[in-house]
């Protein structure tokens, strides 16, 4: 008869490896839109809805604007580089996602309001320009 020990060293390792392979249930989820650019552009490992905001509220009117949209997506180079249907889609998307007063602008509550309900800026496939 084998000794308890023994016995014990002997069932560990399988149990432990069917403990251990099953795949992690909370994995990272991936990064949005805004966290890449924040990394990309701003160097900035964090996201913060407020911070985001102003950041690129380039007039600091406490609104984001159509063109300070189309900025910081990228959209704004003067070399026609996206069409016209482009920068309307992205505007009207946004817009429709977080303009909730319909004054087609976006203030720093509703962007706040938009972000803590889990809501994210969508990516439109379009480059990451500096800001």
């Amino acid at each position: 008869m084998l000794k308890p020990t023994l016995l014990l060293l002997l069932l560990l390792p399988p149990f432990l490896a069917l403990t251990t392979a099953h795949p992690d249930h909370n994995p990272d989820p991936p990064k949005t839109w805004a966290e890449l650019h924040l990394e990309q552009e701003h160097h900035i490992n964090n996201f913060d809805p407020g911070a985001f905001f102003t950041l690129h509220d380039f007039d600091s009117s406490g609104t984001w604007t159509h063109d300070e949209v189309l900025r910081f997506y990228g959209l704004s180079q003067p070399d026609g580089t996206f069409s016209e249907e482009t920068k309307s889609h992205v505007w009207r998307t946004i817009l429709d996602s977080i303009d909730s007063d319909h004054n087609d602008e976006v203030s720093m509550g509703e962007f706040l309001s938009f972000s803590n309900s889990g809501n994210t800026l969508p990516d439109f496939g379009v480059c990451i320009a500096p800001s």
